[in-house]
């Protein structure tokens, strides 16, 4: 049986709350569930602007963004983001493979750099937040 505390406990355990910014329908939708399946409440937006209007409605935790999204690149989004909520973390999913791009994501403050041939449960995986 479950005790009061431990229901309580329950009912008040926090889930990190995770933007994808996505503006292709099946892999976001992909994505979505992906997260919400590990354990992460999920807001879904097809466009960088939208997304990052969710920074000054409220606390996020962790964006996962591509890297060619409409009006704005991954790596310039990871730089507003930064400026906004440094402890908010940012990763760029991708089928772009150029290690260059992945260095200077990395440098100008990605946390991570996922592509998209690796298995969305390696992002599952990676412990962000």
């Amino acid at each position: 049986m479950t005790s009061s505390a431990e229901r309580i406990i329950q009912s008040t355990s926090y889930q990190p709350l995770v933007v994808v910014v996505e503006p292709d329908e099946l892999a976001r939708t992909y994505m979505e569930a992906c997260l919400t399946g590990a354990g992460f409440r999920v807001v879904t937006e097809t466009n960088p602007t939208s997304a990052l209007e969710h920074l000054r409605t409220g606390h996020v935790d962790g964006f996962v963004v591509d890297m060619a999204m409409p009006g704005i690149d991954g790596i310039s989004f990871v730089q507003k983001v930064n400026l906004a909520q440094p402890d908010a973390v940012v990763i760029i999913f991708t089928f772009q493979d150029d290690e260059e791009t992945h260095l200077r994501a990395i440098v100008m403050g990605a946390d991570d750099f996922v592509r998209s041939e690796e298995h969305t449960s390696e992002l599952q995986s990676r412990q962000y937040l």
